[in-house]
């Protein structure tokens, strides 16, 4: 108890340097355990199971501020959010994280393994890195969206992605996403990437002045008027109804960005 105690004071931790951790970190943590911590790096725990924050640690982030996860191979979600709705958590916390950096996570399937909508906030992310994540499909679920008004920048390479936002049953209800501080946005790498989803929706980024896009061969880049948004779904084998949006219509894109680059896949239509 005491050793728990004692990494109260740590405002910097590196997981893997701290192996007598092992014991404590799916078990029962004293409460206040990393109560001042404000930056994480976990790097090549072996003794991580499929989660990372399992609903006892969550704790954690009340203080942090800084993510690194990186070449940690068995771990499945960052998040686990189902724990939380399992013990039936009423009251909406929030969290003071800004940075998010996940690298080299070969199993790594989702970020949050549940929606957590109504359950936690991450309304104070500012800027998220991921890469080498090949099993990832997307990156945010749906609801995350509405909070993320403080994200700054967005960075995906080498992923398996194929949304940036999981698709949600809304029928044929156009969505809005709004992010007014992004003013960053970097894609490479990301083969399977169609779309920023896959649905009726418009993209605004009124701040938006770097956008780099490299390797992204199945991504549809721009189109020059609404005339997309009319367009029906197109059925495909699985019968899912699928629907393949630019990513951004000119009218909607800042008219001055400083660093706009495009390699090798400029699809516009």
């Amino acid at each position: 108890m005491n050793d728990q105690v004692a990494f109260g004071e740590f405002k910097y931790l590196a997981l893997s340097d701290y192996p007598e951790l092992k014991d404590v970190w799916y078990g029962q943590l004293h409460h206040n355990v990393f109560c001042n911590l404000k930056h994480l790096v976990v790097e090549r725990c072996d003794f991580l199971s499929h989660v990372l924050f399992p609903s006892n640690v969550m704790q954690v982030l009340q203080t942090l501020e800084e993510l690194e996860v990186k070449d940690c191979d068995s771990l499945e979600a960052v998040f686990d959010v189902k724990g939380m709705k399992s013990q039936e958590i009423l009251i909406k916390q929030s969290t003071q994280l800004k940075r998010l950096t996940l690298s080299s996570l070969p199993e790594l399937k989702h970020i949050w393994n549940e929606d957590p909508h109504e359950i936690i906030s991450f309304g104070n992310l500012c800027k998220v890195d991921v890469s080498m994540c090949q099993s990832l499909s997307y990156i945010f679920p749906y609801s995350l969206c509405v909070d993320l008004g403080h994200l700054e920048m967005l960075k995906i390479e080498s992923c398996g992605v194929k949304e940036i936002v999981a698709v949600e049953e809304t029928g044929s209800m156009e969505i809005n996403f709004n992010f007014p501080q992004l003013k960053v946005m970097k894609l490479y790498h990301l083969t399977n990437l169609k779309s920023f989803y896959q649905g009726k929706h418009t993209l605004d980024c009124p701040s938006l002045k770097t956008l780099n896009v490299y390797r992204c061969e199945a991504l549809r880049m721009f189109s020059f008027d609404n005339s997309d948004l009319q367009q029906p779904y197109s059925v495909e084998e699985n019968h899912d109804m699928q629907f393949q949006q630019p990513l951004f219509c000119i009218g909607k894109v800042n008219p001055i960005i400083p660093c706009f680059s495009l390699f090798l896949n400029v699809i516009i239509h």
